[in-house]
C-alpha cells in the first residue's frame, strides 16, 4: 500500500475548487490523492484528484485528463472539471486536479473485509472494471493504476 510521505490532506483554507468543499481523504494512486468533496452549486459529491507533489505526477494526471474526454465507455468516470490550486503560499498551489462524479458504494476492501457475503457486489465492481478497461484497451490506451 502506498503511503501519503508525511503528507496531509489538504484543508479547505489550502485547496479552494470554486464552489466546492474537500472534505475527507479517500485513497492515494501512484501520482495522486483522492479526496471527497461536496460541491454546493450542484448539491453533490464529487471525487476530487490532485496530482502528487512531482512532474512525473502531473504529467501523468494531465494525460489522464486529455485521454478521459475521448474514451466512449459507461465504465468510466468522466472528467467535470479540471484546472490548477490557486491558493498562493500553500503547499498545494499550482498542483493539477480533475473532478468527477463521486462513486458511492465503498471500496472492495470495504465489502469483502466488513461483509464477506457480499460476494456478488464485489464480482460486479471487478466487472464493471474490467469492462472498463477493456474499453480503454480498445481505444488504444493502457491504464497505469490497475
Amino acid at each position: 500500500m502506498l503511503q501519503l510521505n508525511q503528507e496531509r490532506p489538504p484543508t479547505n483554507a489550502e485547496v479552494q475548487l470554486d464552489d466546492m468543499r474537500v472534505e475527507r481523504y479517500m485513497t492515494i494512486t501512484g501520482y495522486s490523492q483522492v479526496f471527497e468533496a461536496w460541491d454546493a452549486v450542484n448539491g453533490l459529491r464529487r471525487a476530487v484528484k490532485i496530482a502528487r507533489p512531482g512532474q512525473d505526477a502531473e504529467e501523468a494526471l494531465k494525460v489522464e485528463t486529455d485521454l478521459t474526454p475521448t474514451i466512449r465507455s459507461s465504465h468510466i468516470l468522466p472528467i467535470t472539471q479540471s484546472g490548477h490550486i490557486n491558493q498562493p503560499g500553500s503547499s498545494w498551489h499550482e498542483r493539477p486536479y480533475i473532478v468527477t462524479p463521486y462513486a458511492d458504494g465503498g471500496t472492495l476492501r470495504d465489502h469483502t473485509v466488513t461483509d464477506p457475503e457480499s460476494s456478488h457486489f464485489v464480482v460486479k465492481i471487478i466487472s464493471d472494471a474490467a469492462h472498463g478497461l477493456s474499453d480503454v484497451h480498445k481505444q488504444g490506451y493502457v491504464h497505469r493504476d490497475v
